[in-house]
C-alpha cells in the first residue's frame, strides 16, 4: 500500500482536531488541567480526544514511513530543482572543498535571464554554463 501525501495530510488534520477540540470543550465546561482523575461528565470528551491522539500518532507514523521510503527509494533531486537564481544554487552538490572551480556569474537574486530548464526533472542551469 502506498500512502499519498494527501491521505497523510487529511489524516493528520482530522485527528489533530479530533484530539484538541474536545479538550477545548472540556475546558470550557469546567474540567481542570493536569488532573489524573476527572469528573464522570468529561468521560466522553476525554475518550474522543484519546482516540484522536492515537489516530494522530498513526498519521505521523505514515509521514515518517513516507520520509524513510523516499530516502531509500526516491529519485535524487537535481542541483537546482526550482530554477532559483541566487548564488548558493550555483554550487556543486555535494559541494567541493572550495565550492567553485571558477568564479560563478554574480547576478541579482531575482535575475532569471539565462536560466534554462533541462526538463524531465534534471533541474535548471544558466545558459552560459550549459
Amino acid at each position: 500500500m502506498r500512502a499519498t501525501p494527501q491521505v497523510d495530510f487529511w489524516l493528520t488534520v482530522v485527528s489533530f482536531n479530533l484530539t484538541f477540540i474536545p479538550q477545548f470543550f472540556a475546558g470550557v465546561a469546567g474540567m481542570p488541567r493536569r488532573y489524573a482523575t476527572y469528573a464522570a461528565q468529561f468521560t466522553t470528551l476525554n475518550r474522543v480526544s484519546t482516540v484522536g491522539a492515537f489516530i494522530l500518532g498513526l498519521g505521523l507514523d505514515v509521514a515518517i514511513w513516507g520520509l524513510v521510503r523516499s530516502l531509500k527509494h526516491g529519485a535524487k533531486a537535481p542541483a537546482n530543482p526550482w530554477g532559483a537564481s541566487s548564488l548558493e544554487w550555483e554550487c556543486a552538490s555535494p559541494p567541493t572543498h572550495h565550492n567553485f572551480d571558477a568564479p560563478p556569474p554574480v547576478v541579482t537574486p531575482y535575475d532569471y535571464t539565462g536560466l534554462v530548464d533541462l526538463g524531465e526533472g534534471r533541474g535548471w542551469v544558466r545558459e552560459a554554463a550549459r
